[in-house]
């Protein structure tokens, strides 16, 4: 029987100022790490070992993953797993969002959820076989 177990990133210095933040990088926020942290003790309290490792190629994931890994475990960095791609939106403040401003959440300008949802799959699918 395989478990895996799916983390988000902590918080980013990105999501503290309502960035739009979907593929572009953002370091950690100290509250982030200390996100980071609690995950780690929680896998150790629960005694639970890792096989094997994956995230997305984006700083905040990878550097969550060291923190509850301690920096102990290589891990494989997939794009399949990034974020969103909002593309022109990256970095611009949340109101920018179509939806924020009453627009449909359907946008061209943008990666579609659809296709967000088949990259997540093919990478779950990835790692599991």
């Amino acid at each position: 029987m395989r478990t895996i177990y799916l983390v988000r990133h902590g918080q980013t210095l990105f999501n503290v100022h309502h960035k739009i933040q979907g593929t572009c990088d953002s370091p950690l926020t100290q509250l982030g790490i200390e996100q980071a942290q609690a995950i780690n003790r929680y896998f150790k309290k629960q005694h639970i070992k890792f096989d094997a490792a994956f995230c997305s190629t984006q700083e905040g994931a990878c550097d969550t993953l060291e923190i509850i890994t301690n920096h102990q475990m290589n891990y494989t960095r997939m794009k399949t797993l990034q974020e969103k791609n909002y593309y022109d939106y990256e970095g611009q403040d949340e109101y920018r969002l179509p939806w924020r401003r009453g627009y449909g959440r359907m946008n061209h300008a943008m990666e579609s959820d659809q296709h967000v949802e088949q990259r997540m799959e093919q990478a779950i699918t990835k790692i599991i076989d």
